[in-house]
């Protein structure tokens, strides 16, 4: 599990039309995970995922008709890897089902494997400095890339508002 929860959570965070926001995970235990992310216009929430980008097999979904929407994966393996999509039941895949679009699963309650971690907070707001400090632990660390991001705060400045995150 030395791959990197950061590489998807840094790559799912620019907006597509249908997607404004995300989409990034939490909660990530051995045997689940709550994909998070805010829809344009309101709509019903599905996770496709699976073994591989073009294997998304299994589903989760939520009716309620929302812009935030959260779904929780359960059943899941321990220590495993998983590739996912998010969308809407009624128009499908939005965004993910792609190799930038996974997560892996905490490891078997009890082990004891080496874990990184980035953690930041206070980052900015976006610019020169700031992408400087993430470029620099991206060479620090070369291929053996975080397995955790935890962000402690001031995230958006201003407003709050979805653009600024």
């Amino acid at each position: 599990m030395r791959k990197a929860l950061i590489a998807s959570l840094l790559v799912c965070a620019s907006a597509t039309a249908d997607v404004v926001r995300g989409p990034y995970l939490q909660m990530g235990m051995p045997d689940s995970m709550t994909v998070v992310w805010r829809s344009l216009l309101p709509s019903d929430a599905k996770v496709w995922y699976g073994d591989a980008p073009t294997a998304l097999t299994q589903t989760a979904t939520d009716s309620k008709v929302a812009f935030q929407h959260e779904v929780t994966l359960t059943g899941l393996e321990a220590g495993k890897r998983y590739y996912y999509a998010v969308g809407s039941g009624a128009t499908g895949q939005e965004k993910g089902g792609d190799v930038h679009h996974y997560f892996d699963t905490s490891p078997v309650l009890g082990s004891t494997p080496n874990v990184r971690l980035w953690v930041v907070g206070d980052s900015g707001t976006g610019g020169l400095n700031q992408i400087a400090v993430f470029n620099a632990m991206v060479q620090h660390v070369g291929e053996d890339k975080p397995d955790f991001f935890l962000y402690m705060g001031d995230m958006a400045y201003g407003s709050g508002m979805d653009l600024e995150f």
